[in-house]
Formats: C-alpha cells, structure tokens, sequence
C-alpha cells in the first residue's frame, strides 16, 4: 500500500514536472528556446539600427535581450522609469559608448535587476551609472511587480549586496535549463496565452527615428512617434490627471535600505554614480504640493538631494519644474518633459567632471 503510495506520488510529481517543460518549451513566450522577434530586435539594435516597436513589449525582456546580445558591458548606461528613456547618448558630452536601460515604471528592483543581468552575463558592471531617480523609488508600496520578467537579475544582485560568492557567468544551456524547469516562466507563458501578447508584438528596423511608430534608437534610449511629440493643451492636461496617483498610493515612509544598500555597493566598487531627478508638469506639480497623501514625494528628494551632497555626487534635474524653467507646454503629460528639453538639462554634462565627480555649476 505504502508503496502504490509513494510511486502514484512521485509519477504525479514526475509527470507534472515533464508537463511544465513541455508548456514552457512549447509556448516560449520569451523567446528563450527559439529566436523572438523580440530578442531579434535587441541584437539588430546592438548591430547599429533603431528599432521601431509595436503592441504590449515586455520592456524588461528586452533589456535581457540587450545585455545579452552585447560584445562586452558598456562603459555608461542610465537606469530608470519611462522619464528617462529619452536621455540620448547625443546629449552626453564625450561619452563613447552609453546605453539607455530606462523601463516604464521601474522601481529599486529594477535597478538591483538589471544590474544583475549584467553579472550574469558579462561579470562586470558598467564604470557610470546615471540613475534616473523618481520618488517611488523609495516606496516600498509601490505594487509594480514588472521586475518579475528579469528576476533572475535581481536574485543575483541580492547575493552580491549580502557578500555572497560572486556567481559566475552562467553557460546558455545552463539558463534554458532552469526556464524550462521556472514556474515563473509558466506563469509567464500562461499570461501570454491568455492576453495574446505574443502575437501583438512587434519590432522592426527603420531607418530613422523619426516615424510614426515609437522607436528605440541605437543606444537603447526611446523616441516618441511624430505625431505625439506636440500634444494638445487638452491632452496634457489629461495626462497630468492620469499621472497624479502613480505609483504613490500607500506611500508612507521611505523605504530607503535596498538604495542605500546599492549605492554603497557601487562606491565600494569604484563606479561613477550621476542622479537625474526628472520633473513634474508644472501643474502636476501643484496638485501634488497640496495633497497631503503625496508629501513623501519631497520628502524622497530631499532624501535624495542631501545624499548626492554628502557623497559628492553629481545631480542634474529636480522634481520642481520652476527651478528647471520648465513650463506646462514643455511636457507631453504630468510628468513626461518633451525631449529638447531632457536634452537642455544635460548641457553641462561633460565626461571630465565625471571621473573626479563634481557636482555641475
């Protein structure tokens, strides 16, 4: 009797597991066991082209995809949200070679995420970091769970931070083998089923940037379609109601730990650390002043300002538009600028401050 027992539930066990391989392999979602038009996509963009993209991309896999498909790691790159995936290597005075790993709504995890790809995949971490940082980067509550797509990076990055055995390079075979064997790669693929996704998606080269479709440059930063980068006073008006909640809903305290924790690790490594603070529509900006469940956005600036300060680190931007002379018609929402003026933000921004960094006049 015993025995049926234990064999019925190791077939079970044996058959069930057999099963998730076959879903995972079979569905690959992610592009992991058969070339994605997504993963196609980022090693044309490593080759030199802009790459337009269309439908529900997952923007961390792509990220993956990226890292991936590079020769090496590069010297510079920027971490952060949607609000600076417009910062171009064009903007950044003699820097060689940067690439632009901002992610809609990316949050602490993200960062310790891709951060972690990158050791995964090359041993090494970029020599500067630019760090788009926006407030709810220190809000624990933020409930953006996005980062699951890559969590391997961030597992990898957590081991680092608590002075684990630096992991090793892991073989191709090696990573398959665990996504075949990943439930979070079956919940992955499950969604994907469910929503279509997989057969939305799509990316291409164009020649240029300037299309009717958003587009990824060749340095990973974004551009937005033509039509949309002069908006209508009405349209941005009803961007700015549509971003006045993001992201700050349980919004309590300042969860600053896991940043202080990465920003000790990086200086400990001897890597260049630039923040970015990108602002809020003038207007948005106001509302949010007067509401007392968004005071923590200030709070996290001033949090923020007071580190750079202390640890001589430079700081361009600030979430307050007037001390920036950015105006209601310079955003294309509540908290997206226009990108000439990302651009002008970075005027000063020049490779020789940085490798002694000094903060810019």
């Amino acid at each position: 009797m015993h025995y049926r027992f234990a064999f019925f539930t190791l077939s079970s066990f044996f058959i069930t597991l057999l099963a998730v391989i076959v879903f995972n392999i079979s569905v690959d979602s992610t592009g992991i066991f058969r070339p994605s038009q997504l993963k196609s996509a980022a090693k044309d963009l490593i080759n030199g082209n802009n790459i337009a993209m269309i439908g529900n991309i997952d923007e961390r896999l792509f990220q993956l995809y990226l890292i991936e498909s590079m020769p090496h790691t590069p010297h510079t790159i920027a971490l952060g949200s949607s609000r600076i995936m417009d910062l171009h290597k064009t903007s950044l005075k003699g820097e060689k070679e940067f690439y632009n790993h901002g992610m809609s709504g990316a949050n602490i995890w993200d960062y310790y995420a891709i951060l972690g790809l990158y050791m995964i995949h090359k041993g090494v971490l970029p020599k500067r970091i630019i760090f788009g940082l926006d407030p709810w980067v220190l809000n624990a509550n933020n409930g953006d769970m996005r980062f699951t797509s890559i969590v391997n990076g961030l597992h990898t990055m957590n081991l680092i931070l608590l002075g684990k055995k630096q992991p090793q390079k892991e073989s191709a075979l090696s990573l398959k083998a665990k996504e075949a064997l990943s439930f979070a790669q079956t919940k992955n693929n499950i969604k994907a089923v469910f929503t279509s996704d997989i057969f939305k998606q799509k990316a291409f080269i164009v020649p240029t940037t300037d299309t009717e479709y958003s587009v990824k440059g060749i340095d990973a930063s974004s551009y937005v379609p033509l039509h949309a980068r002069n908006p209508s006073v009405e349209a941005i008006k009803k961007g700015v109601y549509d971003f006045r909640h993001y992201h700050i809903t349980n919004f309590d305290t300042l969860d600053t730990a896991p940043f202080l924790k990465l920003m000790e690790y990086l200086q400990s490594q001897n890597i260049d650390i630039i923040f970015y603070l990108p602002p809020y529509n003038p207007m948005l900006y106001d509302l949010l002043l007067a509401d007392s469940n968004a005071q923590n956005i200030f709070k996290a600036q001033d949090f923020i300002k007071e580190y750079a300060k202390t640890h001589n680190i430079p700081l361009y931007g600030d979430y307050n538009p007037s001390k920036l002379g950015a105006e209601f018609e310079d955003f294309l929402d509540g908290a997206h600028l226009k990108a000439d003026f990302v651009q002008s933000l970075f005027e000063k921004y020049d490779v020789s401050l940085h490798r002694h960094p000094t903060p810019p006049k």
